[in-house]
């Protein structure tokens, strides 16, 4: 054996030679960047399956039943097996023309 050979770690190339400071904090920079966008990812798909409220509020009537979509703000109502949309966003219930309102009487003049 030489006096080169009992010095060398086992399985090391003698060729082979350090890396130098700017090597190794490359890939120690390298290391945390990827580390900081597989966590931002984690995050983000955290944010992205976690339960949220529930999109619909139903009720029923005597004559059917109304759901108020929540997210998009559609009210549809359901009688008699046909369902059709009552109230899209930013719209304003008219009054129903088929209701029968009683009239107020008249105020009385002033004497």
């Amino acid at each position: 054996m030489t006096d080169e050979s009992r010095h060398e770690p086992p399985g090391r190339d003698p060729l082979e030679r350090d890396p130098t400071l700017n090597e190794i904090l490359d890939l120690a920079m390298r290391r945390i960047a990827f580390a900081i966008v597989v966590a931002g990812g984690a995050i983000a798909l955290a944010l992205y399956a976690r339960p949220s409220p529930p999109r619909y509020e139903a009720f029923a009537t005597d004559a059917g039943i109304v759901r108020i979509d929540k997210k998009s703000g559609r009210m549809i109502a359901c009688e008699g097996g046909r369902c059709m949309t009552v109230l899209e966003r930013h719209q304003k219930l008219a009054p129903n023309p088929n209701v029968i309102r009683k009239k107020e009487p008249a105020a009385l003049p002033k004497q």
